[in-house]
């Protein structure tokens, strides 16, 4: 695969990169495209996400912290929200409730939390 014609969409600091990448490919399919010592890049349907593994990152108690105090919040697109919810709380991650999710500009938008805090928000396009 040429890396140079995928575009970017975040890099995410991690502890576990290992961890972290299999959550990422069995609950969204990305597929791992690249990696190395410390990272792992996965294709996305909308491009290009690298994990990062860094001490900074580690997590030390479970379940993780919510990191709600981060600027940016990465936003995935799934086909069914409630099946996405489900598959993401079989494999550690956390949910918000059901009555925090919302609909805005014609989509329905849920948040999640991944197995080391990091908040992502589901959007489902139509019903």
């Amino acid at each position: 695969m040429d890396l140079e014609s995928v575009p970017t969409l975040a890099v995410i600091y991690v502890g576990d990169r290992a961890r972290m990448c299999r959550f990422y490919e069995r609950c969204f399919g990305w597929s791992v495209v690249d990696e190395g010592h410390r990272y792992c890049g996965m294709r996305s349907r909308a491009g290009l996400v690298t994990f990062v593994e860094t001490a900074d990152a580690r997590v030390t108690t479970n379940p993780a912290p919510r990191r709600s105090a981060t600027a940016i919040k990465l936003v995935v697109e799934v086909d069914n929200i409630d099946d996405a919810t489900r598959n993401i709380a079989a494999l550690g991650g956390r949910i918000d409730p059901a009555d925090r999710a919302w609909t805005f500009r014609g989509m329905t938008h849920h948040d999640v939390i991944d197995p080391e805090g990091n908040v992502l928000q589901l959007v489902q396009i139509g019903p």
